[in-house]
């Protein structure tokens, strides 16, 4: 429990890290916040709302081919315009706002001309303005004071992201030098036309008409309007300004997906679309932090989440990438219906990093699930089979298979005895001792330790991956624990512990290998007479007088050198079973001389019984003075029927 809780808390400590960084990356980090200018941008561009042309606002644009016309190109000839405020007052427009500086003086009787004219129609005249702080001289800004009188200036600047000069927000106006507040170009007509606006800038909604051919507003250049019906212009909303190719352009988020040429537009139709929106007094696209911080928790969640998810690492970037395209989905849909836009790209790059943490984490703990697991298994059980167990878990399920095996068991003579007279805890270490060694050979050779019964173990060769070779395997591993028994109880007997004889039978035969037991317990272990052969081959070696008995089904594959010990037949069992003991280092000699004596016992010799004894005299051989023994009370034969286990 305590583990768990420890798992969850990081990662409810990462949960928070990256609900934090969601909210910093956008407002602290440049990149992630032109990123998402970027993405804004996108949304603007593709994903607004379609709407109509403006039926209200109507641009006269003042081109190239306008200013061709007059002497001069700056300022504006206002003998002109004086000509287009007659014939707006004609035509009766609502209003006429003009996105132009009066900053400096032209021909006095234009001039006077167009501020006759101004102060005449039949509702105040918007002009553009700027001060001293924006660069106008104090000539030009007393010229542009005393000019406008009557009129109602307002502000003619943009607010430009400091990052892309991209205009993204209305200007809503600002103090004046003497303390007062003026509004800006868009403010100002709306309040003329009676909607109060917000002190505070608000993001444009650009207008989409989704038709290349349709405009956002109705626009006509200044030279052509006198000759176009009035009926036009009939209240409707003029705005006069330049669309020149070099002078008072901005680019705006439509630059982000339609290119330059549609993105990047006069100041005047900046002000055209943002006067429409103040006109539909409709919410202005919209941040929410409370939902910000909310989708960046669900999508740290759900990176959490997969990483912990035992599934295909390609299925896991597949549900990562399902998930993300969903978030942007679901946030685009959210601009398009209800104007809210959130971060995309922060929200993006915090799921990243919070799937490649969590990801490592869980990585982390898989890791240490794996070592103990090996380690703990790797104290019972071959590495083969834990690192099977690793790769395809389904080896834990109940069931099994029938296939060939080579069985070995061992036990230590005298150990009951032993126990009960040793210390117990000089006991334990003594018996861990030996069984480390023995459990070591086993795991040299292939095999799988297949459980402890005491001092005794059962191993399993061929299972549970199989092994053309698990038989010499088998009779190898058996040689090592002999040879490791024999110097390990020679150690201990030398310390004052008397340490038996180790015994060791290998058989092998047709077994059942697999999870055997109930769903709450079960063992990976071979089942079947073979193992009963083999565990009864282990015990007759205290009547053989050997150390290892090896029938004849294992020695059959076996290219190690063997000494045929006779045909038993064990406790249990009807039909004889050869059987053999290996041949161990400097045995080579004593070998030679019993194949002879066997032979000869397997010919009916009467000269066998001699033959093993000179054997017994010569090389104190052990099974010889069975041999020697058995022949004494029965018939000469290799036939050897055991009464006892």
């Amino acid at each position: 429990m305590s583990k768990r809780i420890r798992v969850w808390g990081f990662e409810l400590a990462l949960l928070l890290v990256a609900v934090a960084l969601a909210w910093a990356l956008p407002r602290h980090l440049a990149f992630t916040a032109i990123a998402e200018n970027w993405a804004q941008d996108f949304r603007a561009s593709y994903y607004a709302p379609h709407e109509p042309t403006h039926p209200e606002i109507v641009v006269v644009a003042i081109t190239e081919d306008t200013l061709a016309r007059f002497p001069y190109r700056f300022p504006v000839d206002r003998g002109f315009l004086a000509q287009l405020m007659t014939y707006f007052k004609d035509a009766g427009v609502k209003l006429v706002a003009f996105d132009i500086l009066f900053d400096q003086p032209t021909e006095a009787a234009k001039d006077a001309a167009f501020r006759e004219a101004a102060l005449a129609f039949p509702t105040p005249v918007i002009t553009g303005w700027t001060d001293r702080q924006t660069g106008l001289t104090e000539k030009q800004w007393a010229f542009q004071h005393d000019y406008l009188k009557g009129m109602l200036p307002a502000w003619s600047n943009t607010l430009k992201d400091v990052s892309d000069s991209t205009i993204r927000r209305i200007f809503p106006g600002r103090e004046e030098e003497d303390g007062s507040y003026r509004l800006a170009f868009g403010p100002a007509i709306a309040k003329q036309l009676g909607i109060e606006t917000p002190r505070e800038a608000q993001t444009i909604r650009y207008r989409i008409t989704g038709d290349s051919e349709k405009p956002a507003f109705r626009q006509f250049p200044a030279h052509a309007v006198p000759v176009l019906p009035k009926a036009w212009f009939r209240d409707k909303i003029v705005l006069v300004g330049a669309d020149l190719p070099f002078d008072d352009r901005h680019r705006t988020p439509l630059a982000a997906a339609q290119g330059h040429a549609a993105g990047v537009i006069p100041g005047v139709v900046i002000h055209a679309h943002g006067l429409a929106q103040l006109l539909a007094r409709e919410n202005p696209p919209r941040g929410d932090v409370s939902l910000e911080l909310l989708s960046a928790a669900l999508l740290a969640a759900i990176a959490i989440a997969l990483s912990f998810t035992r599934i295909a690492l390609v299925w896991r970037f597949l549900l990562a990438g399902l998930a993300v395209a969903g978030f942007l989905a679901i946030n685009f849909l959210l601009f398009r219906h209800a104007s809210l836009t959130l971060p995309v790209v922060s929200p993006v790059l915090v799921f990243a990093f919070t799937m490649g943490v969590s990801s490592y984490h869980a990585a982390q703990l898989r890791d240490g699930e794996t070592r103990f697991i090996r380690e703990a298994f790797s104290r019972y059980v071959a590495p083969s089979l834990v690192s099977r167990m690793q790769e395809h878990p389904e080896l834990l399920n109940l069931g099994g298979v029938k296939r060939s095996v080579t069985v070995l068991f061992t036990d230590v003579e005298g150990f009951t005895g032993l126990s009960e007279t040793l210390d117990p805890d000089m006991l334990v270490r003594v018996l861990n001792e030996y069984l480390d060694g023995m459990v070591h050979c086993v795991h040299v050779h292939g095999g799988m330790v297949d459980k402890f019964i005491g001092d005794a173990v059962m191993a399993v060769f061929g299972a549970p991956e199989p092994s053309a070779d698990h038989a010499e395997k088998a009779i190898a591993c058996a040689i090592d624990m002999h040879l490791f028994a024999t110097d390990f109880a020679n150690k201990q007997r030398a310390a004052g512990i008397d340490w038996g004889r180790t015994r060791l039978g290998v058989h092998t035969g047709d077994a059942v290998v697999g999870n055997v037991g109930g769903s709450l317990r079960f063992d990976y272990t071979a089942i079947g007479d073979t193992v009963n052969t083999g565990s009864r081959l282990e015990g007759v070696n205290k009547y053989l007088g050997t150390s290892i008995c090896v029938s004849e089904s294992s020695a059959a594959t076996c290219k190690l050198p063997l000494r045929p010990i006779g045909r038993l037949v064990v406790k249990g069992r009807v039909d004889p079973l050869g059987t053999f003991t290996p041949v161990l280092a400097g045995e080579e000699a004593l070998a030679e001389e019993y194949a002879k004596a066997y032979a000869a016992l397997q010919a009916g010799d009467a000269k066998a019984p001699a033959m093993f004894q000179a054997l017994v005299d010569t090389y104190n051989d052990a099974l010889s003075r069975f041999h020697v023994k058995r022949l004494k009370e029965d018939d000469i034969s290799d036939l050897i029927v055991m009464k006892d286990k």
